[in-house]
């Protein structure tokens, strides 16, 4: 639990506890999905990266492409 989150009072609902609160529950959503793939073998490690399944790549334009001036 953060600090800022102890620092709140438990009977104010402010919207930066909610922010935090919600950051801690995708964090903890992130890491179940991340756990989930690389049980599944659709993520794993290499050189302390994590390397995902060719099939999610997604084609993007090159940046320095040779555009009309």
């Amino acid at each position: 639990m953060s600090l800022l989150l102890k620092v709140t009072k438990p009977d104010t609902i402010s919207a930066e506890s909610l922010s935090l609160e919600m950051g801690m529950r995708l964090q903890v959503a992130a890491a179940r999905d991340l756990k989930n793939k690389l049980e599944t073998g659709k993520a794993k490690i290499v050189n302390g990266r994590y390397v995902f399944d060719s099939s999610m790549k997604v084609t993007r334009p090159p940046i320095f492409a040779a555009r009309d001036r």
